[in-house]
């Protein structure tokens, strides 16, 4: 693509994502601050005409007879004007960070949020394909683009648009068409050099994001498995990967700073060539008595006051270039982005009134939801074929009919599309071809969020947060009390574990659950799936850390619940499943065998074959209750 096409998408694209995440707050202290802003280059421009005044008043006086107290009130007057706008100047710019930083602060906000919300809500498959912290660091990095733009907006754009246009209407008032015309064909010739100049800046800003990112995503390897990389002795290879990506980005550093280094020379050559043709049009102007002494030190005056205006635009002009190539990794991952021609939802309302909702909107124009099944459902899986890749399918032609109320396990091979099975019913994920049903009722039909709202899930690697136990079990269930988060840490087998804590449930877990045993942390987030009273139960190996004797006790207590629920249960480990009614065994992506344990051992198929590679008895079985499905 075109640079200078796909840097103005990026503009376009960006001022959409600003506009979609301003609110009251925001759109109220931005006009406060650019009231102050507009007053204050209005002073400044209009300071160095007292300046001209005063002098050529006291120039006159020199010349003429006058009364002294006339002369001195006349002067003074001049001198406070002057003061007074210099002053002035100083004082609106002094307060435009008050109501400006309140309006960043809350732009960056709403910027964050409205992105972490985007992120979380894009499909698990795009999601799966990112860098590991790509996406925090994409939020960085956006969130850091949005103060520079929202910066120089107020600081540099705005008060020397102001400046400029006072600067001209003085020189126009005064009489001087060719200063004029200077002081414009020096500012035209400025701003083409910053305009020329944006797309690489730009281009050198997006190498340095996604270098950044690859920076990021090293470190975080190596160290979001410290003991991992440890106990293989790896350190030294993170190391070289880290410093790959690190010399990298030293040398897209190295290329923006080489680029405003010959942007720097540019502009000090063509303000020397401004400052010269101005300052030769003012003496032949005194000198042919055109402009008078007063005028002369205006114009030298405005030539000075122009010069820092211009650096500033210039400066403000390859630092918004630098942060749209800053916000592009968030518009590429949310696709936002000029190719995806696709834009963020709706514009936000003050937070204040409660109408900024974090949750992210059904998409506009989709048909009603239908309703979730009131309790527990059948499920249902017709021709179904799924894949990360739709070229290579982890599911073909699932045919499924799961019974309502019952526990059905899921084992096979790694591999086999187990977890991606769960993936599906809880539509993290959509199938290429197929249907899946909740009773008679099609899953694509339903809302997510209903869905979701009324199933339990509990994934290999479950999310703990920095927080309490009790903050644990309730993520995601707000309205849980004290007596439904015991409830469900008696069910999943963790409550006298608790109780025997200092704390109890007020007891912190750490980082990532790191204060908790492997048991413990399972059992937490099984407990966390209960206490939302689901009519949906989807475990991935759930129980892999639980002793035999616990995770019987448990399975036993989903099947004597007073409210049935539909639970889905996969396993590595098959002695965890000879509570399931029926179980399901996948190899290459597809259901080979469906039956109860027993009929499965007596068939001699994978499933028996699975259970002999164990080294399991034909007996162990026997420690629950069977059930025929």
């Amino acid at each position: 693509m075109d640079r200078p096409k796909s840097g103005q998408h990026d503009l376009q694209a960006t001022l959409r994502l600003l506009h979609s995440c301003t609110d009251g707050v925001v759109r109220t202290h931005l006009l406060l601050a650019l009231v102050l802003v507009a007053a204050g280059g209005l002073l400044a421009g209009l300071a160095p005409l007292a300046l001209k005044v005063l002098i050529d008043e006291v120039s006159i006086a020199q010349g003429a007879p006058v009364s002294p107290a006339s002369d001195s009130r006349s002067v003074l007057l001049l001198v406070g004007g002057y003061i007074a706008a210099l002053a002035g100047a100083r004082l609106l710019s002094a307060l435009r960070p008050l109501p400006a930083g309140v309006a960043e602060q809350r732009l960056c906000a709403n910027l964050t949020g409205r992105g972490f919300d985007r992120l979380l809500g894009l499909p698990l498959t795009s999601q799966l394909k990112q860098p590991p912290g790509a996406a925090v660091h994409a939020l960085d990095q956006a969130a850091a683009g949005c103060r520079i733009l929202m910066a120089h907006l107020t600081g540099s754009m705005v008060p020397v648009a102001v400046e400029l246009c006072t600067m001209v209407g003085v020189l126009i008032q005064i009489g001087q068409p060719e200063i004029v015309a200077a002081f414009g064909g020096c500012t035209l010739a400025y701003l083409s050099l910053q305009a020329a100049a944006a797309p690489r800046t730009a281009g050198r800003a997006r190498a340095i994001a996604e270098s950044s990112q690859a920076v990021r995503g090293a470190m975080t390897e190596g160290l979001s498995h410290p003991e991992n990389v440890i106990g293989l002795g790896a350190e030294h290879a993170v190391r070289r990967r880290l410093d790959m990506t690190l010399g990298r980005l030293e040398r897209c550093w190295r290329a923006l700073q080489s680029e405003h280094a010959r942007l720097g020379i540019a502009n000090a050559t063509c303000i020397a060539v401004c400052a010269t043709v101005l300052q030769a049009l003012a003496l032949r102007g005194l000198e042919i008595r055109s402009i008078t002494s007063g005028d002369f030190v205006l114009i030298n005056v405005y030539l000075l006051q122009i010069l820092r205006p211009l650096e500033s635009v210039g400066l403000a002009m390859r630092d918004m270039a630098q942060a749209l190539g800053f916000m592009r990794p968030l518009l590429q991952m949310t696709g936002t982005d000029s190719a995806s021609g696709t834009t963020w939802p709706g514009q936000l309302t003050s937070r204040a009134s409660g109408t900024g909702s974090s949750a992210s909107p059904e998409p506009s124009g989709s048909p009603a939801s239908a309703a979730m099944p009131p309790t527990a459902p059948a499920i249902h899986l017709r021709g179904v074929r799924f894949g990360y890749d739709a070229s290579r399918p982890v599911l073909t032609n699932i045919d499924l009919d799961i019974r309502p109320g019952s526990l059905t396990g899921v084992v096979g091979a790694s591999g086999s599309g187990k977890s991606s099975l769960v993936r599906l019913v809880l539509r993290l994920v959509e199938p290429q071809a197929g249907d899946l049903l909740l009773d008679d009722v099609p899953l694509a039909a339903m809302s997510p969020h209903q869905l979701r709202s009324t199933t339990g899930v509990v994934f290999q690697d479950s999310l703990l947060i920095d927080d309490t136990i009790a903050a644990n079990i309730a993520l995601g269930c707000p309205g849980a009390t004290r007596s439904d988060i015991e409830t469900a840490a008696r069910r999943s087998q963790l409550h006298r574990r608790i109780c025997s804590m200092p704390e109890g449930y007020e007891t912190r877990v750490g980082d990532r659950g790191t204060l908790l045993s492997g048991g413990e942390r399972q059992r937490l987030a099984i407990a966390r799936a209960l206490v939302r009273r689901p009519r949906l139960l989807l475990l991935d190996e759930a129980t892999s850390m639980l002793d035999t004797v616990a995770e019987a006790a448990l399975l036993q207590d989903l099947l004597d619940a007073e409210t049935p629920c539909t639970t889905i249960l996969v396993a590595h480990r098959l002695s965890s499943l000879r509570l399931a009614q029926r179980i399901v065994v996948l190899e290459g992506g597809c259901v080979v065998e469906f039956d109860d344990h027993a009929s499965l051992l007596a068939r001699g198929g994978v499933y028996a074959r699975l259970w002999e590679a164990q080294g399991l008895s034909d007996g162990s079985h026997c420690a629950g209750r069977r059930f025929h499905g």
